[in-house]
């Protein structure tokens, strides 16, 4: 899956990234700049604040709008998202359930919902739905060309062109900003340097792409050894315990961890993560803040709770008469450095004061931190 669309004028960096971006690659790469920190918080720092109005939607007819909103699970960042969005919508627009239809349809990580759920939205005809897992291949793909407006909380470069436009009926969030993963790489670098080992990267399907991992790699001096796609929570086990032996790999890159097992039955993210904590050896860098606190060891971190604010945004352009097509996706708005302490301890590595500097610490699994 492709990244590929023209760069904003203001994409999220640090000041001591951009610093050393500039120093260990001897050039400067596009779109690298820095986040004001004298005004906003380590963990919130704004980009492209498209918090403006949105638009009005038209309630005097009496006729209530049809949304339908799918979850995954109850995982805290889809949870809080899903009320972030509910609040946009009221705050911004006076939409609730006195005027509004809103059905929601909870996955509860089972895929073998989504058939069930796909004909019931068809049956529905919404006027928008809002699609709130991490998976984009249950829901939101079935939906193509149905003619139903679909908003997806990641993965919008799925369903848009270079240039974000919506190629039908879908458009939403990217799943990160642009360069946010090279960033991110040159952040771990500093971190954990890998003197001349290689790096593996090991993630589900269809939602990174080889060949652009292995250039952001290569532009910060590391190897791609090996691409490993794990559909099911036991070829990631094996992929993880086969490179924890393997002298030569330095990073054992994790991208998306699975959530479904060999059998078809749901497998919890949660304990996903557990496992993985517990048995990886080796250094990984992530582009969500929860997954740092659950215990990888650092990362540029999207905020996926403000997207619900930004798809609040977006239905109200849907329902205020707006064709989804004219609706390009946008890049999160919030990401932040973010730090696990205890797992830094686990792998002996100790952080850099620079990068402390502004970062928010995880000194648990459990989401404490301190600023």
């Amino acid at each position: 899956m492709r990244i590929s669309r023209k760069p904003i004028a203001a994409i999220l960096a640090l000041a001591f990234v951009f610093t050393m971006f500039m120093s260990g690659c001897g050039k400067k790469e596009a779109d690298v700049s820095t986040i004001d920190t004298g005004t906003q918080n380590a963990d919130t720092v704004k980009a492209d604040d498209t918090s403006k109005d949105s638009g009005k939607v038209d309630l005097s007819t009496g006729v209530k709008k049809k949304i339908v909103i799918v979850m995954e699970d109850d995982f805290a960042d889809r949870v809080k998202a899903k009320e972030n969005f509910l609040n946009t919508l009221k705050e911004k627009a006076g939409l609730d359930s006195n005027n509004a239809e809103i059905t929601e349809l909870d996955m509860k990580n089972n895929e073998k919902k989504a058939p069930e759920f796909v004909e019931k939205i068809k049956n529905i005809r919404p006027d928008v739905v809002v699609d709130f897992q991490v998976s984009i291949t249950n829901i939101a793909k079935p939906l193509e060309n149905s003619g139903i407006p679909v908003l997806v909380y990641v993965g919008a470069e799925s369903f848009v062109d270079a240039n974000g436009k919506p190629k039908d009926n879908i458009t939403g969030i990217y799943t990160m900003k642009s360069d946010l993963r090279y960033n991110a790489f040159m952040m771990l670098n500093k971190i954990s340097p890998l003197k001349g080992k290689k790096a593996v990267f090991v993630t589900v399907d269809g939602f990174f792409n080889k060949n652009d991992i292995e250039k952001d790699l290569n532009k910060v001096g590391v190897q791609l050894k090996a691409y490993c796609e794990s559909k099911y929570a036991e070829d990631f086990m094996t992929a993880i315990n086969k490179y924890n032996s393997d002298d030569e790999v330095g990073w054992i890159l994790v991208g998306v961890w699975p959530t479904t097992r060999k059998d078809g039955t749901p497998w919890d993210m949660n304990k996903m993560a557990k496992w993985d904590i517990e048995n990886r050896k080796k250094p990984s860098v992530t582009y969500w803040d929860i997954a740092v606190s659950m215990g990888m060891l650092c990362g540029l971190g999207v905020d996926l709770t403000d997207t619900g604010n930004q798809l609040g945004d977006m239905t109200i352009k849907i329902l205020s008469g707006e064709k989804v097509q004219n609706i390009n996706a946008e890049e999160p708005r919030k990401t932040s450095i973010v730090l696990n302490q205890k797992r830094a301890e686990q792998l002996g590595i100790t952080f850099p004061v620079d990068v402390l500097g502004s970062a928010k610490v995880y000194t648990d699994f459990e989401g404490h931190y301190k600023k």
